[in-house]
């Protein structure tokens, strides 16, 4: 699929990590040494599968965008470790077995976290705000560890997007905490940045952003 000279658009990809031995050897073969080094790093046979499965899916992905050999895709690393390839802009996360690839023509920021059991009061004192801490704490039981999540990922999403990662801080993002309509209260230069929703399987929160500009997103979640 040849997209050069579009504009204005972001496909959004979700997919699974557990494979079959044989789907995940298949995949290893679109890695480069060095990637399949980084991989075999990883002490748990789990997480260097999903490494291994994560990496290889965005070659394929980023293959079919720019009719180049998966393998043969030139990813470099910016300023501050976001992954990059000439001539598209992409972004991906993973959390438990789920995988997200953001693809566009524009800077674009995604990010899921699987929603589980953790300690939540500390992480939110030491990452968020003031005001969501305040707003955190007056929240049900019940819905404070999904308000966490969901908080964490548009924050994680935005400084992915503009490109700095956690070299700014999260505090540096404020959320509202509406379940229904989260929204960026604060951000540095948020005006030239949008959230969207993601519709992901339960015990998943995400976030997608993008610039402003962007008028047309596609999901795709492969069978």
């Amino acid at each position: 699929m040849n997209i050069m000279g579009a504009s204005g658009w972001a496909e959004v990809w979700i997919d699974r990590l557990d494979l079959t031995e044989i789907e995940v050897a298949t995949l290893t073969k679109f890695l480069t040494p060095a990637e399949l080094a980084l991989c075999d790093h990883c002490r748990l046979p789990h997480v260097r599968q999903h490494k291994i499965v994560a990496r290889a899916k965005l070659r394929q992905i980023l293959g079919s965008y720019l009719d180049q050999s998966p393998p043969k895709i030139e990813i470099s690393t910016g300023l501050h470790g976001k992954p990059q390839v000439a001539g598209i802009e992409f972004n991906l996360s993973h959390s438990g077995d789920l995988v997200v690839y953001a693809i566009s023509d524009r800077p674009i920021g995604i990010d899921i976290e699987r929603i589980r059991s953790m300690e939540l009061s500390g992480i939110i004192q030491r990452f968020f705000t003031s005001n969501e801490f305040a707003t955190w704490q007056k929240l049900p039981p019940s819905e404070q560890s999904a308000a966490f999540f969901r908080t964490w990922t548009v924050k994680e999403a935005y400084l992915k997007a503009i490109g700095t990662g956690l070299y700014t801080p999260l505090s540096a993002v404020e959320v509202s905490m509406d379940s229904k309509n989260p929204k960026i209260i604060q951000a540095p230069n948020h005006q030239s940045w949008q959230l969207h929703p993601i519709s992901l399987p339960i015990n998943y929160m995400g976030a997608l952003i993008t610039a402003t500009d962007i008028d047309k997103i596609k999901f795709i979640q492969p069978k």
